[in-house]
């Protein structure tokens, strides 16, 4: 790569073509994708462009930054910085086994819980279940599981 560790963030020329052509080949890339599966979308394509063409662009300018402060920085915080990470990602994987230990619905079926648009979104439903769901009560337990 065309960079060195450096105090401050920096951009080249040779960067800069190499951001702007990424950015071009993602959208090519993107359009040829979409006329594959008979659906071309020109702004999803150009989304999918820019996108990358920031993030790339971001990346290759803050990394030099980046590397030199962890390059300079002392081995026992960048040790504490590491175990800190590890347990953030231990965390984020336990957190769907604590949403179903504390029986957390994040998703609701919206048929069976009715929509607020003009149908009272009971279509789906058995007619036995539609007749207690639409009078505002609960269905017994037998008509449920029947």
């Amino acid at each position: 790569m065309d960079y060195v560790a450096r105090r401050r963030p920096r951009l080249s020329r040779r960067q800069f073509r190499g951001t702007v052509v990424r950015t071009f080949g993602y959208f090519a890339t993107a359009l040829l994708c979409g006329a594959l599966v008979h659906h071309v979308n020109w702004s999803f394509a150009i989304r999918i462009g820019l996108v990358t063409g920031v993030v790339t662009g971001i990346g290759q300018t803050v990394n030099p930054f980046i590397e030199y402060f962890a390059d300079h920085l002392p081995e026992r915080r960048l040790g504490v910085f590491g175990i800190g990470l590890i347990l953030c990602g231990f965390a984020s994987q336990s957190v769907q086994y604590r949403l179903a230990l504390f029986d957390v619905k994040l998703f609701y079926k919206r048929g069976f819980l009715g929509s607020r648009g003009k149908s009272n979104g009971l279509t789906n439903l058995p007619k036995k279940l539609q007749s207690c769901h639409s009078e505002g009560r609960g269905c017994p337990r037998n008509l449920l599981f029947s």
